[in-house]
């Protein structure tokens, strides 16, 4: 924060007088006055002090006002000039202004009413352009500071998105690592059906690198891939430990709850909502003919279409446990045919 303003003013003139009477005029404003009465003396006070204000007479021995105003410049270029002169003076005071060397001339004798104002003027203004000038100092500074706090914050933010995708990518890969381990002990509660559900994800997992699915969507299809069955869990032993061919009518209307069994094992998991829709209509039939609501055609989830394929096939292709030359070409032509 800048400090409240202290105001100089340098006062050169060789007569003595002269000084005496500024001296006089100045002591109704709050300053610091300083007097010199030659050029090269005020230049000296000027190489170690700072004047809001300088004023001096035009008409010095060895070096005019106008002369050493224009060297003032060069030491104090802020300091606000004003020149006394007579109207002698003119033609060199003119010539002061025009090069910008003086804000004001003062014609001798002056009025002090009128000098007072100018004064006043001239301190008022340099008051300002230190303010102004302070303040864009401070502005560059704050600007300065900004972007080393912009730099460093976007380190942080870059460090901690960083950090952030590091825990969602172990949080990721710790959920699909329990579903895989769900999808096991799913698969262990039937008999000869290996890793069929790890192989459903699998599956799954090649045909939707095809479409342009959220990250959410994908997700979901791959988890539903590896819980479709986990409806049959809720199914009694004597369902479960039969083959579809073994099961009379009975049998199969039982076995054909395990896709809604399925949806109410997950319902209550926040975020499963779309999967378990996908694991209930995973045995729609296209042409509308499967179970359990039969939907038709793109009324079936996308995910529930694509299981539905994985899954007729699997279970031809490895009906023996194990795939065969013989047992895949049956499967594929089973899925060409329907």
């Amino acid at each position: 924060m800048q400090e409240p303003f202290k105001h100089a003013v340098l006062a050169v003139d060789d007569e003595e007088g002269i000084l005496k009477a500024l001296t006089r005029m100045f002591r109704s404003i709050d300053i610091e006055l300083s007097v010199a009465t030659s050029g090269p003396e005020a230049l000296k006070l000027l190489q170690d002090h700072k004047y809001s204000l300088i004023i001096s007479d035009q008409r010095m021995p060895g070096m005019t006002g106008v002369e050493f105003l224009h060297l003032s410049r060069d030491i104090s270029p802020d300091s606000i000039r004003i020149l006394l002169t007579g109207y002698a003076d003119i033609s060199a005071t003119v010539d002061a202004i025009n090069s910008g060397a003086i804000r004001y001339y003062i014609n001798k004798p002056w009025d002090d009413e009128l000098f007072l104002s100018r004064i006043k003027e001239s301190l008022e203004l340099y008051e300002l352009t230190a303010n102004n000038k302070y303040l864009l100092e401070l502005t560059k500074q704050q600007n300065e500071q900004l972007k080393i706090f912009n730099s460093t914050l976007e380190a942080r933010v870059s460090s901690q998105t960083r950090e952030i995708k590091m825990q969602r990518d172990s949080i990721l890969k710790s959920f699909m690592q329990t579903i895989k381990a769900l999808s096991t002990l799913i698969d262990l509660r039937f008999k000869d059906v290996g890793s069929h559900s790890q192989r459903i994800a699998a599956f799954s997992k090649q045909v939707i690198a095809g479409y342009n699915l959220s990250q959410k969507e994908y997700q979901d299809i791959v988890v539903a891939a590896f819980l479709h069955d986990i409806g049959k869990i809720g199914l009694p032993d004597k369902i479960v430990s039969k083959q579809p061919a073994e099961m009379n009518k009975t049998d199969l209307e039982e076995l054909r709850k395990h896709p809604i069994l399925g949806q109410s094992c997950i319902f209550f998991i926040e975020g499963f909502e779309e999967i378990g829709k996908i694991i209930r209509h995973h045995h729609e039939n296209y042409d509308g003919s499967g179970y359990p609501d039969g939907l038709m055609e793109n009324k079936i989830p996308l995910g529930s279409r694509i299981i539905r394929i994985a899954d007729a096939f699997d279970k031809i292709a490895f009906s023996k446990g194990y795939p065969s030359a013989r047992s895949v070409n049956d499967a594929t032509a089973h899925l060409v045919q329907y």
